[in-house]
């Protein structure tokens, strides 16, 4: 599921030109003549806010979306019963062009899109089958809208909005789209969310958009979860994981249906995936590195619409049509032996909430935290309900409320082996099981609705992490403060970032191991990281700041030093993958490796062994190793994880040069530095054994 704001003016516009119509153009054509002439399925009204709508006669839910109430409502905040003003009016803003138009959010379009097997069996089952893919597709989507009523919808009261209160409902038109822009079976209702709601005290008032968008990845796991259900009530189903390769979530299909058969229908996911590889290439050939995460996004957007053709109108009878005959010329097969797998499955029983004992409650529990935990530092409770829901979503649920009761117990245990960053007692869980604990109502007003405790919102904002994490910020700051590192030689880290900022331009000495200008905060890096000697140091800086160039001028003040003999004698980069490494190598000119492979072949199972190996060989020996004693055994030694009194290319007997830090200080880079070259900077560097850290700080 996702949420997109839509506005009163082009959001309203194209509400009304496409997605009431499947994405297709109707001309003159009225809505009630284009469901009529197309075959395509009417939008229809959802939400319990409905009941306070015809002057609290109220709109049966399910009844047909005309064009002029979508237009009273999401055009005009008015009832589309009586006319009667819903809250405020929208504000109106005058264009370049002296006219003045209707401005601000005219609501919230919510899109469900189910796994794509569930589309496939849609597409190519039977009468029967199709009926009651469709009804549990609505059921989910029914089931979701009364989690949004029920524990994210909200509006603002009092002075600048400073108070959240509860709302009777949302208003909500619901358009069924049967495919993509590529013509493949994409079964899939647009929801949009009217931006007006009616708090406890009968005012209309809008959508605190805050919280929807914060419980967006919850809603959309604990859909997919829903829809499972359903279409596992309603058929002989079963739901399975699918690997979808390294660093991708897995996937939850259909039990039958293989992967062979979902891409022959996911050709939109095919050609954004080439055009994509395009863009990827482009940026690295550019940049003289790989996109992050974040750009990877922005990347696959920007594929998503060079790629998105034009949407013709078919009735749903021809597409279904068309369907069948790709199955049966692309695999030789007809579509009931292609689904035969799928109703295979042996019957199980669904699961009751009590059914799932404390045991399997606590381990779900701590595989949610781990999981979060790896995603991010801190989190809030959607971001822990949301990796919950993700891990019980193949638990087959006899009800709703079961799913909820569930997600609720999970939620509050794993939130019991948190840390809560807000210092406040989080009380007994039972207690904070209360907080969450939302059972999916057919009516979400209901007397257990109005005893939930209004706090609810602030329950689910507030920050959480682990005592993991806190131990690794603990060592990482005593590194910083009490951790003596090693350090150049008095001065000389000065004279250096003197030369290499002089007005003339660094000389050809410093030039010719690959030294470049500096600026002064770059300069001021370099003095930083070399002199201060301490265990560990951080270099923080936005993308194109210059941190690679500044890495590459600390490099090469270590390799300049007079006293290298006596630190540590190199700097070895580190990377969290084998391909940031090696961009990290051309970039710095020095060895790199991968970050676990460095763990694991110094204070790792790699090391132990190591160690091992040299004792043994030193016992036979009978006696220390020396230099002239044994070739194997000085080749083993080299490769000992650094100490305070040994390094990889010193002699052991020589001291390293250590200085006792003053405190710890993140060095910030400010200024935008223009690229100079390929090889500038790198992705995702951290660099050990001077310890000097970069990251830029979109990335944090």
């Amino acid at each position: 599921m996702s949420v997109h704001r839509m506005s009163v003016a082009g959001g309203f516009r194209y509400l009304l030109r496409h997605t009431a119509t499947g994405d297709t153009t109707r001309g003159q054509q009225t809505l009630v003549d284009y469901y009529a002439t197309s075959g395509n399925p009417p939008g229809r009204w959802l939400g319990s806010g409905l009941d306070a709508l015809g002057g609290g006669a109220g709109i049966a839910p399910g009844s047909v979306v005309t064009e002029a109430a979508m237009s009273a409502v999401f055009g005009r905040a008015v009832d589309p019963v009586t006319g009667t003003a819903l809250g405020r009016g929208f504000p109106t803003r005058t264009g370049p062009d002296g006219v003045s138009r209707p401005a601000g959010v005219a609501g919230y379009d919510l899109t469900f899109t189910p796994v794509k097997s569930v589309s496939v069996l849609w597409a190519l089952g039977d009468g029967d089958t199709r009926a009651a893919v469709r009804a549990a597709h609505h059921a989910a989507v029914a089931q979701t809208v009364a989690v949004l009523e029920s524990r994210v919808a909200a509006t603002r009261v009092g002075y600048g909005g400073s108070t959240r209160t509860a709302v009777r409902g949302v208003v909500a038109a619901a358009f069924d789209h049967p495919d993509t822009r590529h013509g493949d079976p994409n079964l899939h209702p647009h929801l949009v969310v009217a931006n007006r709601v009616q708090g406890p005290d009968g005012v209309w008032r809008t959508v605190d958009g805050q919280q929807l968008f914060a419980a967006a990845v919850a809603l959309s796991e604990t859909y997919d979860g829903l829809l499972a259900d359903e279409v596992a009530r309603r058929l002989p189903t079963s739901f399975g994981w699918r690997d979808r390769g390294l660093r991708r979530t897995p996937g939850f299909e259909v039990d039958g249906i293989d992967d062979e058969l979902l891409a022959l229908f996911s050709t939109r996911s095919s050609d954004i995936n080439t055009h994509l590889g395009g863009l990827l290439v482009a940026f690295h050939t550019s940049h003289g590195w790989g996109p992050n995460r974040v750009e990877t996004i922005r990347l696959r957007q920007t594929a998503t619409l060079a790629t998105r053709p034009v949407k013709h109108a078919r009735p749903w009878s021809d597409l279904l049509t068309s369907w069948t005959q790709r199955a049966r010329q692309a695999t030789g097969l007809e579509p009931r032996d292609l689904l035969a797998a799928v109703f295979e499955g042996a019957y199980a029983r669904p699961l009751r909430a009590r059914d799932i004992g404390p045991d399997s409650r606590r381990d779900l529990a701590a595989l949610a935290v781990m999981g979060v935990q790896e995603r991010r530092s801190t989190w809030n409770g959607w971001n822990l309900e949301a990796e919950i829901a993700r891990l019980a979503k193949n638990l087959p649920m006899a009800s709703a409320l079961d799913r909820a009761e569930l997600h609720a117990s999970l939620l509050a245990t794993a939130q019991a082996g948190c840390v809560a960053l807000d210092g406040a007692d989080t009380g007994p869980i039972e207690a904070r099981a209360s907080l969450v604990a939302t059972p999916y109502p057919d009516h979400p007003n209901s007397e257990a609705a109005d005893r939930r405790p209004r706090d609810r919102w602030a329950t689910m904002a507030r920050r959480w992490t682990t005592s993991t994490v806190l131990d690794a910020e603990t060592r990482l700051l005593t590194a910083a403060t009490t951790g003596a590192g090693p350090a150049v030689r008095d001065g000389f880290a000065e004279r250096v970032a003197a030369a290499l900022t002089c007005p003339e331009g660094p000389p050809r000495s410093l030039t010719a191991r690959g030294m470049r200008a500096l600026s002064a905060d770059q300069a001021a890096a370099l003095v930083q990281v070399c002199s201060a000697g301490r265990g560990l140091q951080v270099l923080v800086g936005p993308a194109g700041s210059g941190k690679t160039t500044a890495l590459k001028a600390i490099k090469g003040t270590w390799d300049l030093d007079p006293d290298r003999a006596t630190n540590t004698g190199g700097v070895v980069g580190l990377a969290p993958s084998a391909v940031a490494a090696a961009q990290l190598s051309e970039a710095l000119g020095t060895r790199c490796e991968t970050t676990a492979k460095w763990l694991h072949e110094t204070v790792g199972p790699g090391g132990q062994q190591r160690a091992a190996v040299i004792a043994e060989l030193t016992t036979r020996l009978d006696g220390p190793a020396t230099p002239g004693q044994s070739r194997m055994s000085m080749k083993d030694t080299r490769h000992r994880p650094p100490t305070a009194t040994s390094s990889q290319n010193s002699p052991p007997t020589q001291p390293t040069r250590w200085r006792r830090p003053t405190g710890p200080r993140a060095f910030q880079l400010g200024g935008i530095v223009p690229a100079q070259g390929p090889g500038l900077r790198s992705r995702g560097e951290s660099h050990a054994h001077t310890a000097v850290g970069t990251r830029s700080r979109r990335d944090s």
